[in-house]
C-alpha cells in the first residue's frame, strides 16, 4: 500500500485531538457507552487492510503494541495525543509494566500533551499510586491530561469522584455519547459537591466528611467534551440536555467542547397538499455533516485555559 494511503487511512477524525497513538488496542464493554463503540467496528475494518492486518490481528482483544511506543518521538512539533484511542489504556487485561513504557515514552516527550482518557477510573488511580508512591503526580507528567468517559449520570457519579482523587495537570470528562441529563453538581445522603468548582457542602454540619477531616475531592473538572451518536444504531442527542451542561461550565467557567449533534437531527414537518398540514417537530437520521455543531448560532470548542482572559474566549460566532 502507497505511504498516502496509509496516513490516509490512519488519521483522526477526532475533533479535539490531532494525533492518536496506540501502543495498546482493544477493549471489552462495560457501561452503555460501549453499546456502539466505533473503536470495535474500526478493528474489524483494519483488520482487513493489508497495512494494519497484522497490528489487528487479535481484533478488539486487548493487546498491546511495543512496536508503536517510539512513535511520538518522531513527532518534532508539539501537538495533542489522544492515547489509545482505539481501546482503554486502563483494561484489567493490560500489563502494568507495559502501561509503564508509555509513560517512559511520555517523560521523553515534553512537547506534546497526551490525553488519556478511560473508563476505568479507579484502575487509573491504583496505577497511579503504584507508580508514584504519593508523590505529586503533575509535578512528573505536567503534559498529562487524564479523563473519564460519563455518558449518563450513573457513570458521572460513578467515575469523576475516583478521577478527582488523582493528582493530574488537567482533570476531563467526556460526555459521548450524551444519553441523558446530567447534573455536575454530585449529591448524596451526607454531601453536595460541584465537581466544576470544587465548592462542597455537608448536610450536617455536626457531620465529618471523612475520618480525617480532609475534602472528599482534591480536584476539579478543568474541561468537558460533550458529543451525539454516530453509526448504524446511533442513539439521540437531546437539545435541551447539551444546553445545560454548556451552562452548567459558563457558570463555572470552565471550558466546553461540543462536538457534534451526531446522526440525528430534530426537524420541523409540514405537509403539503390540498391543504397545509402542520406535523410538528420529529427526528430524522440525516448524518454528522448535516446535523453540525452549532448550539443556536455558536460554536463552543475550548480547551483548558481558553478562561484565562476572558469568558468570551470560549463563544465564536459560526
Amino acid at each position: 500500500m502507497e505511504p498516502s494511503k496509509i496516513i490516509k487511512i490512519m488519521s483522526t477524525k477526532i475533533e479535539w485531538t490531532q494525533e492518536t497513538w496506540n501502543p495498546f488496542t482493544g477493549c471489552t464493554k462495560i457501561s452503555p457507552a460501549c453499546d456502539n463503540c466505533y473503536a470495535e467496528k474500526f478493528a474489524k475494518r483494519l483488520q482487513s487492510i493489508p497495512a494494519s492486518a497484522h497490528k489487528y490481528r487479535n481484533g478488539f482483544a486487548p493487546t498491546f503494541h511495543p512496536e508503536e511506543l517510539q512513535k511520538p518521538l518522531h513527532w518534532k512539533n508539539p501537538r495533542k495525543i489522544f492515547v489509545v484511542s482505539m481501546g482503554d489504556l486502563f483494561h484489567k487485561s493490560n500489563s502494568w509494566n507495559d502501561i509503564l513504557e508509555v509513560f517512559r515514552i511520555i517523560k521523553l516527550c515534553p512537547q506534546h500533551t497526551f490525553i488519556i482518557l478511560t473508563k476505568r477510573a479507579q484502575i487509573m488511580k491504583d496505577y497511579f499510586s503504584w507508580m508514584y508512591c504519593g508523590t505529586e503526580i503533575q509535578d512528573q507528567l505536567p503534559n498529562v491530561w487524564i479523563g473519564v468517559t460519563a455518558e449518563n449520570q450513573e457513570m458521572f457519579n460513578k467515575r469523576v469522584p475516583v478521577l478527582l482523587q488523582i493528582d493530574a495537570a488537567i482533570h476531563f470528562v467526556s460526555i459521548e455519547p450524551m444519553l441523558e441529563a446530567i447534573n455536575m453538581t454530585i449529591e448524596t445522603e451526607d454531601y453536595i459537591f460541584n465537581t466544576l468548582s470544587g465548592h462542597e457542602t455537608c448536610k450536617d454540619e455536626f457531620k465529618i466528611l471523612t475520618a480525617s477531616g480532609d475534602p472528599l475531592f482534591y480536584e476539579t473538572i478543568d474541561w468537558v467534551i460533550c458529543g451525539g451518536e454516530t453509526g448504524p444504531n446511533s442513539r439521540k442527542l437531546n437539545a435541551a440536555w447539551v444546553e445545560s451542561l454548556r451552562d452548567q461550565c459558563i457558570a463555572n467557567r470552565v471550558p466546553f467542547f461540543f462536538k457534534s449533534w451526531g446522526d440525528w437531527k430534530c426537524v420541523y414537518k409540514i405537509k403539503c397538499g390540498n391543504t397545509i398540514e402542520h406535523i410538528g417537530f420529529v427526528w430524522e437520521k440525516v448524518g454528522k455533516k448535516h446535523t453540525g455543531c452549532e448550539i443556536g448560532d455558536q460554536i463552543y470548542q475550548q480547551y483548558p485555559g481558553d478562561y484565562n482572559m476572558s469568558i468570551f474566549n470560549i463563544i465564536y460566532k459560526h
